[in-house]
């Protein structure tokens, strides 16, 4: 999928685990990121994974007629809404939603948007089989979808030639609100379903998130043809409460 003049042992991944933080706080690391990481001059990808505090973001392609949800609910839960800039359309995050956000200098590795389109849908779905769980894709839609509905959207943006956002994969969260987000409505046809759903019902047996953390990272680094990379705890940049450990690297693996 990378351009004949890429090197993969010059490229390196850094895979950063957050937990869960605040999705203003992760999009403004994000931004930081991609100012570094455009002008690294080097094939570097970060990649993001952590959990949001219950939240709705508006894509492109979103509406507010796709949340089903009345204001007096939204104020009553303190529901906040985010007009953001990416594809895709709504999407509720919550805990146990693990959202993962590659940060890709795309010229450093010789793709354009499509190729980094696939090998971003293609390392989702490898993370998803490898737990044994049977994935589509419907034409029109980056989005993966499994035997019970919907399980990971996607939604990217790229500013100065790097992406950032990325994917929302559906491990175990509560799934009464995010069903009444209609996520996959700008690709699906009206008349077929476009339920919610997540890795929990799919399986019918829980899943660890960390063990998903391991499954997406094998799938970036299959998929993006990566032969080094780093996990780390946490970010440097990231505000974090008193007493949370900032940052512990495992080292080039």
């Amino acid at each position: 999928m990378t351009s004949p003049h890429f090197n993969s042992t010059d490229a390196v991944a850094d895979f950063h685990l957050l937990g869960e933080v605040s999705y203003d706080d992760c999009l403004a690391l994000q931004r930081r990121l991609v100012y570094e990481v455009s002008n690294s001059g080097t094939p570097r990808a970060i990649v993001l994974l952590c959990e949001h505090p219950s939240l709705i973001t508006v894509g492109r392609s979103g509406s507010r007629g796709h949340i089903r949800i009345d204001a007096d609910t939204l104020a009553k839960e303190q529901l906040a809404i985010r007009w953001v800039s990416r594809s895709g359309g709504c999407v509720l995050h919550a805990p146990g939603q693990l959202a993962v956000y590659p940060i890709v200098p795309l010229d450093s590795f010789g793709w354009a948007r499509g190729g980094y389109m696939a090998c971003l849908t293609g390392a989702m779905r490898f993370a998803l089989e490898s737990l044994r769980v049977s994935t589509h894709a419907r034409d029109g839609s980056s989005d993966v979808w499994g035997r019970t509905g919907l399980l990971a959207a996607v939604g990217v943006e790229i500013e100065q030639a790097t992406t950032y956002h990325g994917t929302f994969l559906n491990v175990a969260p509560e799934m009464t609100r995010i069903s009444q987000v209609d996520t996959a409505a700008s690709v699906v046809a009206a008349h077929e379903k476009a339920s919610m759903s997540c890795l929990l019902a799919e399986r019918r047996l829980p899943a660890r998130m960390t063990d998903v953390h391991t499954r997406v990272i094998e799938g970036f680094l299959d998929f993006f043809e990566l032969d080094r990379h780093n996990i780390h705890t946490g970010h440097p940049w990231l505000r974090h409460p008193a007493g949370f450990v900032r940052e512990s690297t495992s080292g080039v693996c």
